[in-house]
């Protein structure tokens, strides 16, 4: 198959594209300073709730117990995004405010993947 150069030169950019686009993507994460506090806190609520399910606790006890499990973790985070949000011009309490939304909101992801494995009888891969 013999392409002409402007096929040639167009399947050249497309390749080039993708690389730079991998290539930016993977900056951005690199460059972002809650990219691994994050994977962090995730992990660890994570594996805080497959030990609960193993260990049949309800989901009351559950709820409650999320609000202390991985503290060090979270704490990470919070600062994490707080200071990544005052980077970008927020105001301390703004800040503040938008990193306890987006921990409440993992751990209400939490609760949610807590309810279902239990009422399936089921663990988290």
């Amino acid at each position: 198959m013999i392409l002409s150069l402007r096929q040639a030169l167009g399947l050249e950019f497309a390749m080039i594209s993708t690389v730079l686009a991998l290539m930016l993507s993977t900056a951005a994460q690199a460059s972002d300073p809650v990219v691994v506090p994050r994977r962090a806190y995730n992990l660890c609520l994570s594996n805080f709730m497959r030990a609960q399910l193993r260990d049949g606790v309800d989901e009351a006890a559950f709820d409650t117990a999320i609000e202390t499990a991985c503290r060090d973790q979270e704490s990470s985070l919070r600062e994490a995004i707080i200071q990544r949000a005052m980077n970008m011009g927020d105001r301390r309490p703004v800040a503040e405010r938008d990193a306890a939304a987006e921990i409440d909101d993992y751990q209400a992801n939490a609760r949610e993947l807590f309810r279902e494995h239990k009422e399936n009888n089921t663990l988290p891969e």
